[in-house]
């Protein structure tokens, strides 16, 4: 029995620590977890709740810097408009350097372009031309050791039977004999020329013979002998040069050589001095030629001949800036006191009276109109609007004679009042 009981009781020291350690683990794991959650329960709830409080107050802040900062009223005016129309007198002078207002005159500049123009022109005149042949020939001396002479205009006669004339007096020398008694002729050479005029008188190499000695030993004595054929003979109908083509050749070349010289001078004008801020009226340009040359004359020969013509054009240019400067000053001492010119609208015809390019003077009349205003000051509007409302300010400024129509805009859209700062009141200007 003692046996029995001994074996089936398990001790008392294994039988307690399994439960303390199930328990220590028990306790160990539940304490953490439910204070953590507890806590970052506590922290979203704070925030939440203080949310809805910051953005009331920022936006409180973000109002007020807008309202004390940023207000302002854009004020825009439409004063009345009245066209003025006034006609006067201008002076364009070279010999002025500064505008006179009083007086009427600007400065001017004279500018010039010229230009030279050459061109071919075809001849129309016919005349018949004869051209005797010429060449050269060799006269031999066989008739005896002394010199021959013979005058200008002897004959000589071809083969064939052609006459040539020596074109100067010569003399054959007489002939001599070589070192084996051999005689040797005497020779000159003989520049001759056709007797008639015409291509038949250009014949090949030929011997020629002194018909003035026929009848005497010297004939056979004396003759001459040709290398090169006889050249230069005709007799046609050739081109020559007119007075009427001269003419016709300055009359066509002249209109050219303007309508050219014009054309570049325009685009000088209106490039180059354009930008320069000059202007010039296309009524006082001036072309004219100031010469002419050919090396051809009336009667020249030749189926064309080359002609020359040089032309100026010239012109006042003044600044675009005097003028205008003169037509608002003029416009403005026609107008009642008080009031101011819209330039914009400021329109010019403009009429040349006289035109004195020697003297570098030109007289222009002018007849111009404008839009004219009442001045407006800014300053005393911007006393006289601040604290009132948008509606108030825009009452005031349409019982205004001078104004033709206001608009009057706040912002932000909950400012009501026109600001007390002035720097802050935005008056814009505009004219119909």
């Amino acid at each position: 029995m003692s046996k029995k009981r001994v074996i089936d009781i398990f001790p008392p020291q294994k039988k307690e620590i399994p439960v303390v350690f199930q328990d220590f683990q028990e306790k160990k794991e539940e304490k953490p977890e439910p204070v953590k959650e507890i806590k970052i329960i506590e922290k979203k709830e704070s925030s939440k709740a203080w949310l809805p409080i910051t953005v009331f107050l920022l936006l409180i802040l973000i109002g007020a810097f807008c309202y004390f900062n940023l207000s302002k009223a854009v004020i825009t005016v439409w004063p009345k408009t009245e066209d003025l129309n006034v006609k006067t007198s201008l002076m364009i002078d070279k010999a002025v350097n500064e505008p006179n207002f009083i007086t009427k005159v600007i400065p001017g500049e004279l500018f010039i372009k010229e230009k030279v123009v050459t061109d071919s022109f075809s001849s129309t005149g016919k005349v018949g031309k004869e051209q005797k042949a010429e060449g050269t020939i060799k006269v031999y001396n066989e008739h005896s050791t002394s010199p021959q002479a013979l005058v200008i205009n002897t004959r000589f006669v071809s083969t064939g039977g052609k006459v040539f004339r020596t074109k100067s007096k010569i003399t054959i020398p007489g002939f001599t004999y070589d070192e084996k008694k051999k005689m040797v002729p005497g020779t000159v050479d003989v520049k001759v020329i056709a007797d008639q005029a015409g291509p038949e008188y250009n014949i090949e190499s030929s011997t020629f013979s002194v018909p003035g000695f026929a009848g005497s030993e010297k004939y056979t004595k004396f003759y001459g002998k040709s290398s090169q054929p006889m050249t230069g003979g005709l007799s046609q109908k050739v081109a020559q040069v007119t007075k009427e083509d001269l003419d016709n050749a300055k009359n066509t070349l002249s209109k050219k050589a303007k309508e050219e010289c014009e054309s570049e001078f325009m685009q000088a004008l209106n490039g180059e001095k354009a930008a320069a801020g000059f202007l010039s009226i296309e009524d006082t340009i001036q072309t004219e030629v100031i010469d002419t040359f050919s090396l051809a004359t009336p009667g020249t020969q030749g189926d064309n001949f080359s002609y020359q013509v040089k032309v100026s054009s010239q012109t006042l240019i003044f600044k675009k800036a005097d003028l205008e400067n003169f037509i608002k000053e003029f416009i403005l001492s026609q107008a009642s006191e008080g009031k101011k010119v819209l330039e914009k609208s400021i329109t010019i015809k403009i009429t040349p009276e006289t035109v004195n390019l020697s003297s570098g003077k030109i007289v222009l009349f002018l007849d111009a109109s404008a839009k004219i205003y009442s001045d407006f000051n800014s300053s005393n509007f911007k006393e006289g609007l601040k604290g009132k409302t948008a509606m108030e300010s825009k009452a005031l400024l349409d019982n205004l004679p001078e104004l033709s129509r206001s608009e009057v805009k706040l912002w932000p859209f909950w400012v009501r009042e026109i600001p007390e700062d002035s720097g802050k009141i935005q008056i814009n200007l505009n004219v119909d």
